[in-house]
């Protein structure tokens, strides 16, 4: 006989094998084998042991119960309560004497598939990631699970239908699917037990919007609020904040994506020069290369800032990075200690890895799925990685010793650019990328020789921007950072940093002549 789940009580599983049942009840944490109309406890349940599976009140069937509970055999229907699901009382009292082990049970059930539906679980953890014209969707194992199916609809739409057929992996590409438009998809897991296939319900959903097919390659030129060498751009809670290298005002914000800027109330801004700004649990932090105070942090959307100390003083900070909660890094160009660490949300500062970190160019650091990573324009190993949120590091050679100037993490991938790289044929390698979480890198060629100096990631397309060295100085990728394509900017402004945030791609650059048109561009270009 083919081993069946029977749910005899709540919280308690019995596995028909043969004519014997293993009974567990998870919470008097004992375990019963029962042979005929006899119960005795075999072991208990350990707490480290697996969750069993939840018992459902609304399953269709029931036990019957024999001995001191009833003498004979009753029917599903009289056993049953009006809302469907079994009588409390009566299970209780049948829980009570199995528990005491002086009863035996007997099963009365329904076919395996509705049984065992009901204590086979869900996917969890389904996440949805989009690109363009596709979204990977992905969701945890289910125990005993042989296959996944995988559903999608047009969030306005009423019904979901199946997209391809079951799938053994953890996640399914969905193509095919219209561009700029929102999609919900759930899952579900399916198994065979006793010669039946059994089906879960349908997982929680998770919702995506596709991208413009337009982002990343159409581009409006917007004028920046004074003609600064504008070195980083970021996003965050409905704005984007560029900080600059020199000019009057070093800080401008944009709230409607990017369209326009302006300085109107930002205070506390003291003359440095700032190289890189970054958001994350509501906090802003700038750093700088030069000045008397070298982090700026600001609570309220880039309004009010105020400067601080950095771990050293005379460090040239190039780029800042947080994990979204409450823990900023650092990096330097120059110093003793390179590589500078915050876990009160950017209040106090502490160095970290020094002696790993000293006598390097470090241009860039980021955060994504549980790793850091930063990237060096100089020496032979130029790829610091840590995974216990900036404790301890470890370096590692890029497969070229190129001068790596931006890395950043989206969708599973790394991805970082250089201002460097070697042409072969007319392809220039310039693009490094990594799927296994930045232990291993492979190169890949940009769209064309330049100096590559920033790259982002944002709703299945990775953008680069670079200054003069080129005729190319945007370039884009939708396969995970594998091939690029030149992309025309609205401005022949010298691109120093790309972010993405709120459906659009904002790029802040310099040099243009001495005045401020054209030294931000935002795609997708708007329409008419």
């Amino acid at each position: 006989m083919a081993s069946k789940p029977w749910v005899i009580d709540p919280g308690c599983v019995v596995e028909a094998m043969g004519e014997e049942f293993l009974v567990l009840c998870p919470g008097s944490s004992v375990v019963y084998r029962m042979t005929g109309f006899a119960a005795e406890v075999v072991g208990r349940l350990q707490p480290s042991g697996a969750v069993l599976p939840q018992y459902l009140d609304t399953a269709v069937y029931e036990l019957a119960a024999v001995g001191v509970v009833t003498p004979a055999v009753e029917s599903l229907n009289a056993l049953g309560s009006d809302s469907g699901g079994p009588d409390l009382s009566r299970r209780q009292l049948l829980h009570g004497a199995v528990a005491a082990g002086v009863v035996g049970i007997t099963v009365l059930a329904l076919p395996a598939a509705a049984v065992a539906a009901s204590v086979f679980g869900a996917p969890t953890g389904v996440s949805a990631s989009a690109g363009v014209g596709s979204a990977t969707v992905s969701w945890l194992a289910v125990p005993t699970a042989s296959s996944y199916q995988v559903y999608l609809k047009k969030t306005l739409d009423a019904d979901y239908v199946t997209f391809g057929g079951p799938v053994t992996d953890l996640s399914v590409l969905v193509t095919g699917l219209d561009n700029a438009t929102s999609y919900d998809f759930h899952v579900t897991a399916s198994k065979t037990a006793g010669g039946e296939t059994i089906t879960s319900s349908p997982s929680d959903k998770a919702s995506v919007t596709t991208p413009s097919a337009d982002l990343g390659v159409t581009w409006d030129a917007v004028d920046a609020t004074e003609a600064n060498l504008w070195q980083s751009v970021a996003y965050g809670n409905g704005v984007f904040v560029a900080v600059s290298f020199d000019g009057n005002n070093r800080v401008m914000r944009s709230t409607d994506g990017g369209r326009s800027w302006n300085q109107t109330g930002i205070t506390g801004v003291p003359e440095g020069g700032w190289n890189s700004v970054a958001y994350g649990n509501g906090v802003w932090i700038a750093v700088a290369s030069f000045g008397s105070l070298r982090v700026l942090r600001s609570t309220d959307n880039g309004l009010t800032w105020v400067a601080g100390p950095a771990a050293t003083g005379p460090n040239g900070w190039t780029a800042v990075a947080t994990d979204g909660n409450g823990v900023w890094m650092a990096v330097s160009e120059s110093g003793d200690a390179r590589l500078m660490r915050s876990t009160d949300n950017g209040l106090t500062w502490f160095s970290r890895a020094t002696a790993l970190a000293a006598s390097t160019v470090w241009r860039s650091v980021a955060y994504g799925n549980g790793v850091w990573i930063a990237v060096a324009s100089s020496t032979t190993q130029r790829v610091m990685r840590s995974t216990d949120g900036g404790d301890t590091w470890s370096r590692f050679a890029s497969p070229e010793d190129f001068q790596w100037t931006s890395v950043a993490y989206g969708n599973g991938v790394w991805v970082a650019v250089a201002k460097d790289g070697i042409t072969n044929d007319g392809i220039t390698i310039q693009v490094m990328r990594s799927t296994d979480g930045g232990l291993n890198w492979s190169l890949a060629a940009a769209a064309g020789g330049n100096q590559w100096e920033s790259v982002a990631y944002g709703n299945g397309v990775w953008v680069a921007v670079s200054i003069p060295g080129g005729a190319v100085k945007v370039m884009r990728s939708v396969n995970g950072g594998q091939s690029w394509a030149d992309v025309t900017p609205a401005s022949p402004a010298w691109w120093n940093s790309v972010a993405y945030g709120d459906g659009s791609f904002v790029s802040v650059g310099s040099n243009n002549n001495d005045n401020n048109l054209g030294l931000t561009i935002v795609s997708p270009a708007s329409v008419g």
